[in-house]
């Protein structure tokens, strides 16, 4: 009896590998063939995987670690690369303070404008230059310096990632508003876009009259309402394909832990869910180079408002 039930045991593990290898292999060939198409329609091609960082806590602050005192929530830095930047030199074209709440159910993002002042290693400069300079390092050392919050976290992708994710799920459902529709040859209302064309969408900024700011609140509109879409069985469907594209087109120091807690969260939360906010501030000149210079005062009362419990100082505006 003992060894009919090893081998049972076996034969179980045996179809179970092979029903995982066969998984995968569909979901490569998903991705290749999302790759031909988007190759056939878009002329794009598959960029360079995104670089990986490595640092402990410590380098964020003497004494810094990433113990957390609340273990019902999780903040980090969502940060958006260039995936057609060389290797080593690519600026973060969105950065997001994020806050995700399993106890509330509830979504906080809090943007920082890309052109923002601030402190960065090298001397004051726009914030999405610190990821050139010394990686998601020291871009999470200018975001600690500048809003005085303990960030130690951060979920790095680049724009390959976004469009791999939309297209294993089968597109999104975006209200297209009349600006992008003009641009991108689109109706306006509801239309059902796939990733090349959201992600368009999310980096559209020259017809806004605040430039930056109009994008941002765009992205963030449009993040609302794809969260709860994304958040679906056919995307489960394709977790090999999700996996492979994480490994190539992400780079995160979140913990296996940290992101099966915060799962169910993402796969329940709605629109209405979401708390959003941007960074306050006007755009400017200083030596003929245009800048997003903050309101202190204005500044402060956001990471009081959002981010009060991860206080380690007050807000430095340079």
């Amino acid at each position: 009896m003992k060894k009919r039930k090893k081998r049972r045991g076996l034969k179980f593990i045996i179809f179970l590998m092979i029903a995982l290898l066969l998984w995968s292999f569909f979901d490569y060939r998903k991705l290749e063939e999302i790759e031909t198409t988007r190759y056939q329609m878009y002329g794009l091609e598959r960029t360079h995987t995104i670089d990986k960082d490595h640092f402990s806590p410590s380098a964020l602050g003497e004494g810094n670690t990433k113990k957390r005192e609340d273990l019902s929530e999780l903040v980090f830095l969502l940060a958006g690369v260039d995936s057609d930047a060389e290797a080593g030199s690519a600026r973060t074209d969105t950065l997001m303070l994020c806050k995700v709440s399993w106890k509330e159910q509830t979504i906080t993002m809090l943007s920082i404008p890309r052109d923002t002042y601030a402190m960065l290693d090298e001397g004051a400069d726009k914030i999405n230059h610190a990821h050139a300079f010394g990686g998601i390092e020291e871009t999470l050392r200018a975001v600690r310096l500048l809003l005085g919050v303990d960030v130690d976290y951060y979920l790095k992708v680049d724009m390959n990632a976004v469009m791999d994710i939309i297209d294993l799920s089968g597109g999104l459902e975006v209200d297209v508003e009349e600006l992008q529709a003009q641009e991108f040859g689109l109706e306006t209302g509801m239309q059902h876009l796939d990733g090349v064309q959201s992600l368009r969408y999310l980096q559209y900024r020259k017809g806004f009259a605040d430039g930056d700011l109009g994008r941002v609140h765009s992205q963030q509109s449009v993040l609302t309402t794809a969260l709860p879409q994304l958040a679906n069985p056919s995307l489960l469907l394709h977790t090999p394909g999700v996996l492979m594209t994480m490994n190539r087109h992400m780079d995160t120091n979140i913990g296996p832990l940290e992101i099966a807690t915060m799962l169910p969260t993402l796969f329940t939360i709605g629109s209405s869910d979401f708390q959003t906010d941007t960074l306050v501030g006007e755009a400017g000149l200083l030596d003929e180079i245009s800048y997003y210079f903050l309101y202190e005062q204005a500044t402060q009362e956001l990471v009081d408002t959002y981010f009060s419990d991860y206080k380690i100082d007050t807000v430095y505006i340079p």
